[in-house]
């Protein structure tokens, strides 16, 4: 048999499982997790009181002192975690201090019973507390009511000051303080089951998804607030048994029963459908079907997720990555997915597609000039004009910049190539505008590069290329007009990389060189200035024609390297000169807008000039119209600055680029220069006559040297002359030579 001691202590061990079974279904609960800790303690400490009583050993009495210190300290805890207090190692530190000077205060003072009184005052108190605070704060009677009766379990011990001796106390006090304690274990694990199944009930009812238990014979065991909504069901009692009066709510349950099929225990099954209830839109749904055991039967819980959201966000998500956000068209990537398409149908089937790539042409000057703004307008109401000319079987797309694309299909019983060829043309034509702001006018148009998607093509990624480099070709040949792709172009790409390539190492390498062509007084033919102009000699390519590298070079920033070269390679030629002849001519530098418009550009060239020990009035520095009405308030500035510095300011090939004069005056030029397209048909063109007279007036009316580019016959030279034009340069005085050419001609 087992002694009462041993009987009571599992009691008390019983009500610290209680308490751990109430942890573990809430871990945040702190104080069912003290409780816990203090009630084993207090067991141990009991246990092992009486086996000192029993044995007199030293050590039985050491360890139930222990764990009575720890059972009032985590008894305290437990009260602070109730009223939400939260408790810090400093105070668990001074609470166990506390507590073990209070228990060592009243052995000292009164012995055992004193100690054993304290224990007890302190074991009535918290028992006694917590029931006040589950009744009034937590709001949980029957939990407090069970603390209530623990506390009045220990008052018959009173009189003997021994809550563990084993002294003569009525038996029915002992055997009631068991009871109390199996009786609170109880108590809280009930309540900690209820608030576990309040819990859950809670969050099941106030989810979002529609939630609905079903046994094997559909009838309804659960649902909740969102399942009624989506039944239309006001309550489920209806659900269980009125449902003729729903046709909806039994269609619904019918489609769940239809929808569903045998998922094994413990399985999910996720399927989706469109729903469609009445009175409402239908939507997508995601259906998803478990099944769990309840005692023996077999419950199915179904939950209906509103995939909605999802859909629509995935539906934007594919529309940001397949659809331009400024002109609202497809973009690159669904491009190359119809590309795909394409190529698939044309290997099954023998399909005729092309792939058409527009290019507006001059849109990175019109974007200088009116600002990327004006520039954004432009381009989608091209994109309006491009529409109004596709039909519903063609697929327009930007591919990003100035760029759009446009996929079409001919008939089979069409010649493809002749269908093509029209429609590119009346692209071209029907694309022609003019854009307009302030006194600046741009003639619009566009190039158009033609590819054919055929049964040999290999992918969207070189339909696309082959698209591009007809496109460059097509303005290589004049803009404006339409080219079809054929394989050299291939051979014409490869050459361009290594054209590119070599120029990379033409500086390093010291293969450019400067030659300088005369400009000459109109009346007296007597040399003014010399025009320096770059030229190449490539190790690898040989000569090479400027119009093939310069505009390779404007491309990047390569034409930056090449400008820095000319202008030091000018002022050391302008430096040696000085020591040969007494008065040299002025040299006219060429300046590309992308170097002009470095922020360094005018400190660099100042300190070129120092560098070489040459004067900036020996320089005339000659920039493209392009170069003046770029939208960057550092030209302004820079030009301001050079002005004060001594450098005179020429505008070449003026007339060729924008139609606007009133940058003329607003930056205070020196020199403008007739292009020479102008001048090449001056003998028999009276258009060409009445714009170079035009021209050589309004320089003059605004203080202007004006120079002729491009004289080659002495006609054109008397005509520039009796117009009073004050210079001419061409090939009638001499063509662009090296510089120890020009000292044999001139000294």
């Amino acid at each position: 048999m087992f002694a009462a001691y041993e009987v009571g202590s599992f009691a008390i061990a019983i009500l610290g499982l209680a308490f751990a079974a109430v942890w573990l279904n809430d871990r945040t609960n702190r104080a069912a997790l003290y409780w816990c800790v203090a009630h084993f303690s207090l067991a141990a400490s009991s246990f092992t009181g009486f086996r000192y009583q029993e044995t007199q050993n030293l050590g039985w009495v050491a360890i139930s002192t222990v764990g009575t210190i720890v059972f009032l300290v985590f008894l305290w805890a437990a009260n602070a975690a109730l009223r939400q207090q939260d408790t810090t190692p400093k105070q668990w530190a001074l609470h166990g201090l506390a507590i073990t000077l209070g228990l060592l205060l009243a052995w000292l003072l009164g012995g055992q019973p004193w100690g054993r009184l304290y224990v007890f005052c302190l074991l009535v108190w918290s028992y006694g507390y917590s029931a006040y605070l589950f009744f009034w704060q937590l709001k949980m009677p029957w939990v407090a009511g069970a603390f209530a009766i623990r506390c009045l379990t220990y008052l018959p011990k009173l009189e003997n000051f021994a809550p563990f001796a084993d002294l003569p106390i009525a038996s029915w006090a002992t055997v009631l303080g068991w009871l109390s304690s199996v009786y609170l274990g109880t108590v809280l694990i009930h309540a900690a089951v209820q608030q576990s199944s309040r819990r859950l009930n809670q969050a099941l009812r106030h989810l979002p998804h529609a939630i609905v238990a079903q046994r094997a014979d559909n009838s309804v065991v659960f649902c909740n607030e969102a399942f009624l909504r989506l039944a239309k069901a006001p309550h489920i009692q209806q659900l269980k048994n009125h449902m003729d009066n729903n046709p909806w709510a039994l269609q619904l349950m019918q489609l769940i029963q239809f929808t569903a099929t045998p998922v094994p225990m413990g399985n999910t099954l996720i399927r989706e459908i469109e729903l469609c209830p009445p009175e409402g839109t239908s939507f997508p749904a995601e259906i998803t079907f478990s099944h769990f055991d309840d005692f023996g039967s077999a419950v199915r819980i179904t939950q209906i997720r509103d995939l909605s959201e999802r859909k629509n966000a995935e539906n934007a998500r594919i529309r940001q990555l397949t659809t331009d956000d400024l002109t609202g068209l497809p973009n690159r990537n669904y491009l190359e997915q119809q590309l795909q398409t394409s190529l698939h149908l044309c290997k099954e089937n023998g399909g005729q597609y092309a792939l058409l790539l527009i290019d507006v042409d001059h849109f990175k000057q019109l974007n200088d000039a009116f600002g990327h703004r004006q520039g954004d307008v432009v381009l989608k109401t091209l994109a309006q004009q491009l529409l109004a000319q596709c039909t519903t079987d063609e697929l327009l797309v930007r591919l990003g910049g100035d760029e759009f694309a446009l996929l079409t299909q001919a008939s089979l019983a069409t010649d493809p190539h002749s269908t093509w060829d029209s429609r590119a043309q009346a692209l071209c034509q029907a694309l022609v505008q003019s854009v307009d702001q302030g006194d600046l006018s741009f003639r619009l148009g566009v190039s158009i590069g033609v590819t054919t998607v055929s049964a040999t093509s290999t992918s969207a990624q070189d339909l696309l290329q082959q698209a591009e480099l007809a496109m460059y070709e097509a303005k290589k040949r004049g803009r404006g007009s339409h080219v079809f792709f054929d394989a050299t172009m291939n051979d014409a790409l490869t050459d361009a990389l290594r054209l590119e390539g070599a120029l990379h190492q033409a500086v390093p390498q010291g293969e450019l060189t400067l030659h300088y062509q005369p400009i000459v007084v109109a009346g007296t033919a007597k040399l003014h200035k010399l025009e320096a102009l770059l030229r190449w000699t490539s190790a690898s390519l040989g000569p090479v024609s400027p119009a093939r590298f310069i505009p390779m070079a404007e491309q990047s920033t390569l034409i930056v390297e090449l400008g820095n070269w000319v202008i030091h390679e000018a002022m050391r030629q302008r430096a040696a000169w000085q020591q040969q002849t007494a008065h040299p001519p002025i040299i006219s530098i060429n300046v590309s807008a992308r170097q002009f418009a470095q922020e360094n550009f005018v400190p660099m060239l100042l300190a070129a000039t120092q560098h070489h020990g040459v004067q900036p009035s020996a320089f005339e520095l000659e920039l493209t119209e392009y170069t003046l009405v770029a939208d960057n308030p550092a030209i302004a500035l820079h030009l301001q600055a050079l002005r004060a510095c001594g450098f005179s300011i020429s505008l070449d090939d003026f007339g060729t680029g924008y139609s606007s004069l009133s940058y003329l005056a607003r930056f205070n030029l020196h020199t403008i220069k007739i292009d020479r397209s102008f001048i090449t048909n001056l003998e028999t063109d009276a258009r060409s006559q009445a714009l170079v007279k035009a021209i050589i007036a309004m320089g003059h009316s605004l203080g202007l040297a004006v120079v002729a580019e491009g004289v080659e016959t002495p006609a054109q030279q008397a005509f520039l002359v009796a117009e009073q034009c004050d210079y001419l340069q061409g090939y009638l005085f001499g063509r662009p030579a090296p510089a120890s050419t020009f000292l044999e001609e001139h000294s």
